[in-house]
């Protein structure tokens, strides 16, 4: 698939998927605006690699989760990585507030991985990654199937595991929509802001 090699470095270490995480591409936004929908202040970011991100045992930096973010033209990564990507008990998904239009992949090594597209707010198309069946809904879940079947989804040479439909996921995200983010910059300093 076009792009896949591309996307590879998201399951070699350092990652951001390591354990489990989360990375969202947020559309016409700002950075504030991304940690204010979090629930964060955006004057508490401080420069910080994923690496330092860590503390023993994966743990994220004191224990906390923390959203880093990188802009790459009109869209903004952020970065939720190592057991970061856990929103606390009863706190509400902020993946509809954070701007026009969001493409977002989660990965837990205890189960499958998650697929999400919103557009203006609303839920437009959610699958499984790492699922043995098709488990896409949503409105959009037709217009995102040509893709994902190029991608090598829903067919006999599928991605065997929730990594490399992660991998598939975010080289077929990439393509449609436009976004980019490199390894050294995800692994490299950039705003984080911890809970």
């Amino acid at each position: 698939m076009s792009g896949y090699d591309e996307w590879q470095w998201v399951t070699e270490h350092p990652s951001t998927f390591e354990d489990d995480g989360r990375l969202t591409f947020v559309r016409d936004t700002t950075a504030d605006a991304v940690f204010r929908a979090h629930g964060l202040d955006p004057a508490r970011a401080r420069p910080r690699k994923l690496i330092e991100t860590w503390g023993p045992s994966g743990l994220p930096h004191d224990g906390r989760p923390c959203v880093r973010l990188a802009t790459e033209g009109a869209w903004t990564a952020v970065i939720q990585p190592v057991r970061a990507s856990a929103d606390g008990a009863g706190r509400p998904s902020p993946l509809a507030a954070l701007g026009p239009e969001v493409f977002s992949v989660a990965l837990n090594t205890m189960g499958p991985g998650e697929l999400s597209h919103f557009l203006d707010g609303r839920p437009r198309f959610v699958m499984g990654l790492g699922e043995p069946y098709d488990s896409r809904t949503g409105d959009l879940a037709e217009r995102w199937a040509g893709p994902l079947r190029a991608a090598g989804f829903f067919t006999a040479s599928r991605p065997p595991s929730p990594a490399a439909e992660l991998v598939a996921a975010l080289a077929m995200g990439s393509r449609e929509l436009g976004f980019t983010l490199s390894a050294e910059r995800c692994r490299g300093p950039l705003p984080t802001v911890y809970r």
